[in-house]
């Protein structure tokens, strides 16, 4: 099939759509990353919420959580502008190396 097939296109636009009402399978498929059930709930309440409070404790992923959320919108959202922000420099450096690595083992991506 060649990129610009009507058809083709309009399959690519129909999963585009499928991944953005169902950011766990696209972590999966996209990402090549396994989320754990909570993981899952907190992706999708962060996806599809303008304001989430994740109350998390200490080493459930809430970093990691954030970079597949920056990740993702990057992916599915082109030209979407995504901010890396955190109290400090430091902070926000963790979350960029996060979204690093993500990007760097993803099957889709490389």
């Amino acid at each position: 099939m060649q990129i610009d097939d009507p058809e083709f296109l309009e399959q690519a636009g129909e999963l585009i759509e499928f991944y953005r009402q169902h950011p766990g399978i696209a972590a999966a498929d996209l990402l090549g990353i396994d989320l754990n059930d909570i993981q899952k709930v907190v992706l999708r309440s962060m996806w599809f919420s303008n304001y989430v409070m994740a109350i998390m404790c200490r080493g459930a992923g809430k970093t990691f959580i954030n970079a597949v959320f920056a990740c993702l919108k990057c992916l599915l959202y082109p030209g979407h502008r995504v901010g890396l922000l955190a109290p400090t420099f430091r902070q926000s450096k963790i979350m960029f190396d996060e979204c690093d690595k993500i990007w760097k083992s993803s099957p889709v991506l490389q």
